[in-house]
């Protein structure tokens, strides 16, 4: 296990901490994860899921996988055995999106032993092929496929490796074929072979196996920081009886990352405050492509399209052409058109998928990718999934604090905190206990307390696999912020925490530490990340300080829409006679104008564009519209 890459900040003697206050914070980590929940979720959902191979039937040539259909296992239709974990996070830039991750986790999602031996690990294994009618011929079957060491994710240790071995039906066993170590990280490498002919029988197979090491003497923060480490990552998968050029000039094009969040800097905000929001909306999509051919440019149709979950409304966006250069991998922020709007529902949930046209002849799952757009009660930085652990641990980090940043759009009250801790080993920091903690802005630092728990917590372990914990405020304790608030723990132990860190998301300005009595933010963390923790403000079970917005019967009507000059209100009957404040906001959330209420209102020195209008009632009741201003 290779640990270089986790510390944050090396342990150096306390005189040097205020000379060099960002490198001498010790007692800060970033390790890699004890478990990895999304196949423990899957696991636990779907049961025992292990094929017997002697129940299955052969498989034939010609035979694909490039893993991009994402379900957590291999499909079980190709693949014996579910320890391998089918994803797009780990992996730096492959062949094409999804890979099959060896780690040392197993499909449980539990690490496989903990020692300083070489112990074999996760297995992708084929289902068995049936070779006969190319004996005595010809013909030469080829495997080729692609790996990358570590990808964004822990190093192999030297002493570690991937193993590629042959089933061999007449004796009953399997053979080494190929193997590498890992030195140093790098972009994916394809390995073609020629399956030899004594192994054209009914019944062969092949499979990729790890082998890992995890030393206890390693292990930082103890049981609270242990970690997955040694992953190699396994894509594009070819067996057949081509030539081999057509394995080192393969003729595809496909989408090789997923695509990017839809909002600048959040990945999600409040349902409630969407609209006040409207500046952090991109107004880009981005495709990460790449055409495999050697020699030949291919030109792609491009397009995308939104889907409202809850009303099934489908948007529609034109189709942009280019050229993609042969060999390449080609980036392009496309104009994003769609705009998020608040609507009386729940929540907002959205669902945005992005088509590349590709020919027959070429493989076709890997032509579109999805992106789901959800807005619920809480400001997120991060995607949910976990790819390391971060916490402070070391003599005198007995109450250590943790705090993290959110500038937010709209006053409201803060009802909790939501933070995913990585499951560790036997549960070993549920018996671990933090104060939850809100503190007010100060230029940017944290400031004075808003907040400090009465009660002690711990992480959840009872919590869903991949799901937040939720530390709730009391309810008499009404929080009202409007402007930058920040969130965090103050530790009770010096072990570690365990905090979930997403490293698809640079925020690390935003996170600051306090071990001495001063905080200090650790913009030079590395990897880059942020860190798992949420602010929910208020929902409609607990209505905000500045009252709740009126949905069902009771929204607010405006027409004509389009509009080019007078706009019209229909006001709820139940607010006919009470009057109020009217404002109007354009698309980036600067207020146009404002007025008193009446029925309608002039909008025709406005410039063509999306505003949002609100009546804020004298009862508090909060009304909201959309309009379009139109020439």
């Amino acid at each position: 296990m290779n640990r270089k890459n986790c510390l944050i900040f090396n342990y150096i003697a306390s005189f040097l901490v205020l000379i060099l206050p960002f490198s001498g914070i010790s007692g800060q980590e970033l390790i890699g994860l004890t478990q990895n929940q999304e196949v423990k979720k899957a696991s636990r959902e779907a049961g025992s899921r292990e094929k017997a191979t002697a129940d299955a039937a052969s498989l034939t040539l010609p035979f694909f996988e490039d893993f991009s259909i994402l379900k957590v296992y291999p499909d079980q239709s190709k693949w014996d055995g579910i320890s391998a974990f089918v994803n797009s996070s780990f992996p730096d830039l492959p062949p094409s999106i999804g890979v099959a991750t060896l780690d040392a986790i197993d499909a449980t999602g539990e690490v496989y032993a903990i020692n300083d031996r070489v112990t074999p690990s996760d297995t992708l294994a084929s289902l068995p092929f049936d070779l006969l009618p190319y004996k005595n011929t010809n013909a030469k079957v080829l495997l080729s496929f692609f790996c990358q060491a570590g990808g964004k994710g822990e190093m192999p240790d030297p002493k570690d490796s991937l193993v590629l071995e042959y089933y061999s039906p007449q004796s009953d066993e399997w053979v080494w074929i190929w193997d590498t170590s890992a030195y140093s990280k790098g972009a994916f490498a394809q390995k073609i072979f020629t399956v030899p002919q004594s192994y054209y029988e009914d019944g062969f197979r092949f499979r990729f196996r790890n082998y890992t090491s995890m030393s206890i003497n390693e292990v930082k923060g103890k049981f609270g920081a242990l970690s997955n480490v040694d992953q190699w990552h396994i894509d594009y998968i070819m067996m057949d009886t081509m030539p081999r050029a057509s394995h080192s000039s393969i003729n595809d094009i496909a989408f090789v990352d997923p695509l990017t969040d839809l909002l600048f800097v959040y990945t999600t905000v409040p349902w409630h405050h969407v609209d006040y929001a409207q500046s952090i909306g991109r107004n880009t999509v981005r495709y990460v492509v790449r055409n495999f051919h050697p020699t030949m440019a291919a030109n792609i149709d491009r397009s995308y399209r939104v889907k409202n979950v809850l009303s099934q409304e489908i948007s529609n966006y034109e189709v942009l052409n280019d050229d993609i250069a042969p060999n390449s991998l080609w980036i392009r922020n496309d104009p994003f058109n769609h705009s998020f709007y608040y609507e009386p529902t729940p929540y907002g949930h959205f669902e945005v998928t992005a088509f590349i046209s590709t020919i027959a002849s070429q493989f076709m799952g890997n032509d579109t990718v999805k992106y789901t757009q959800l807005f619920r009660d809480t400001y997120a930085y991060d995607d949910g999934t976990a790819e390391y652990g971060f916490g402070i641990s070391g003599e005198s980090t007995t109450g250590a604090m943790v705090a993290c940043r959110f500038p937010i759009f709209r006053e409201d009250t803060i009802r909790g905190v939501d933070i995913f801790f990585n499951k560790t080993r036997n549960h070993y920091t549920a018996d671990l206990y933090f104060k939850l903690c809100i503190w007010k802005n100060k230029n940017g630092e944290p400031g004075d307390t808003l907040y400090v728990s009465q009660d002690d917590f711990s992480p959840d372990t009872g919590a869903g696999l991949l799901e937040y914990t939720r530390y709730r405020l009391p309810l008499s304790r009404e929080i009202i912020v409007d402007d930058t608030v920040f969130i965090g723990v103050q530790q009770l132990q010096e072990d570690f925490l365990n905090i979930g860190y997403d490293i698809s998301h640079d925020n690390r300005k935003n996170i600051f530490v306090n071990i001495t009595g001063s905080w200090f933010s650790i913009d030079s963390l590395d990897p880059s990340g942020s860190l798992m923790m949420r602010p929910v403000f208020s929902t409609q079970e607990h209505p905000s300080g500045i009252g709740k917005e009126v949905s069902g019967p009771g929204i607010l009507t405006v027409y004509p829409n389009p509009v080019s000059d007078q706009l019209y209100l229909s006001i709820p009957e139940a607010f006919m006679n009470e009057g109020g404040i009217l404002a109007v906001y354009d698309i980036t959330g600067r207020l146009a104008f404002s007025d008193r209420i009446s029925p309608s209102v002039y909008v025709g020195y406005l410039k063509p564009g999306i505003y949002l209008i609100k009546l804020v009632m004298q009862s508090g009741q909060v009304l909201v519209s959309r309009f379009i201003v139109s020439r």
